[in-house]
């Protein structure tokens, strides 16, 4: 999803070293994408929302960009919608 300023990406796999391969590999694959169209990646304003089943979920989902490390939330806002683990 963009709009504006604002990104957004789906990702999905079976496993979670999958998913965190996957997650550092698009922001890489995409980090002159930002730049060439004027975006910048902040780390501070960039957050994961990791959905899993109920026997995940002591697991924990860490991926880091350029050194800083992008937290998991358990809700945020895209466009105004509100999603939340619950």
């Amino acid at each position: 999803m963009l709009f504006a300023d604002h990104t957004s990406a789906i990702l999905t796999a079976n496993k979670l070293n999958d998913l965190q391969t996957k997650s550092v590999s698009m922001l890489i694959q995409k980090h002159d994408w930002f730049r060439v169209n004027g975006l910048s990646l902040y780390t501070d304003k960039t957050n994961v929302i990791h959905f899993k089943s109920n026997h995940l979920q002591a697991n924990t989902f860490q991926i880091s960009y350029q050194g800083e490390e992008i937290k998991e939330v358990i809700n945020t806002k895209i466009l105004g919608l509100g999603l939340e683990i619950v």
